[in-house]
């Protein structure tokens, strides 16, 4: 927000600073180590009916959206954790943990996954993802009894991945 605007505000309040200089003066940069990642707006959305914040982070030219009612901080937040999550994926050590803390082995995953196991290493070197059938049948091998807390978990993952 400029020098200007904030005079504007103060003398005018924040709804004509709006309507004379548009919604975007709310706009805050997402940085991370100081350099700017992305943008977060928040502006009354036509089809929702009422204000929103939008985070948008950009990596390696590619430019992800998230939308949220709550507040500022969940979709900053989000923006931190997008950028951590596709800088850094994690979801081919978090698989490669559980295969070796399961009685299985990989070709027997692969069998129960219906699919080969130089997949299931693909996935383990986070070079692809599975779908979501494979993901739900790979955690029912891997933890019979307690696999939605994992299979939410990955699909966590992998969203913030992809």
């Amino acid at each position: 927000m400029t020098r200007t605007i904030r005079e504007y505000i103060k003398e005018h309040g924040r709804t004509a600073a709006r309507i004379k200089f548009g919604n975007s003066i709310d706009d805050m940069p997402i940085c991370i180590d100081g350099n700017k990642v992305g943008i977060l707006k928040r502006y009354q959305h036509k089809g929702y009916q009422q204000w929103i914040w939008e985070a948008t982070v950009e990596f390696k030219e590619v430019e992800y959206q998230y939308i949220t009612f709550d507040s500022q901080i969940t979709a900053l937040d989000w923006g931190y954790r997008k950028i951590e999550a596709l800088q850094n994926p994690q979801f081919g050590i978090m698989l490669r943990e559980q295969i070796a803390s399961s009685p299985l082995s990989v070709e027997q995953i692969a069998d129960i996954a219906n699919c080969s196991r130089y997949v299931i290493f693909k996935w383990m070197r986070s070079e692809s993802y599975p779908s979501i059938t494979h993901l739900q049948r790979i955690t029912r091998a891997i933890s019979p009894m307690g696999w939605p807390p994992l299979f939410d978990a990955w699909c966590s993952q992998i969203e913030m991945e992809q």
